[in-house]
């Protein structure tokens, strides 16, 4: 096979939303960060793919850290 079609054919890894449940922040917390904080450096790329990853009842709360200046 060739070496440049291996990343199109590799499973991709889903990780599961958020819901707000707090029996499921920590595995979602293990999930993000050993498949998306590992392997992403820009910060804001991490932001942005953690809103995607939040059920929409909380996504205020990344609209208001996103917008916030340092």
């Amino acid at each position: 096979m060739k070496s440049w079609l291996r990343p199109c054919l590799a499973p991709t890894l889903q990780v599961e939303k958020f819901d707000g449940d707090p029996m499921n922040y920590w595995p979602f917390v293990r999930q993000y960060a050993s498949h998306i904080s590992k392997k992403v450096s820009n910060n804001e790329t991490k932001l942005l793919l953690l809103q995607q990853y939040v059920a929409r009842v909380h996504k205020h709360m990344f609209h208001a850290v996103a917008n916030a200046t340092i």
